[in-house]
């Protein structure tokens, strides 16, 4: 969130100083920063199911996950 708006802040400066640019600058600084932010949670997104792929087919992920040690020691024997 805080990236969004510094994103924002640092496109909107410059786009608002160019007369050709400045009547349009907070509505390009708001679209662009829509698209950045869909492209990070679109990346995120799949670096998580990509996690959940790997722990889902590795053997013994029963050890993986958080368990006390108690749970560990009885699925043990």
């Amino acid at each position: 969130m805080v990236g969004v708006i510094v994103y924002k802040l640092l496109i909107y400066r410059p786009l608002a100083a160019n007369p050709g640019t400045r009547g349009r600058a907070q509505q390009i600084a708001n679209i662009t920063g829509a698209f950045v932010n869909l492209t990070i949670i679109m990346i995120l997104s799949r670096v998580r199911n990509h996690c959940v792929f790997i722990n889902i087919h590795t053997p013994n992920c029963n050890e993986l996950s958080f368990k006390s040690e108690k749970e560990r020691r009885a699925n043990r024997n």
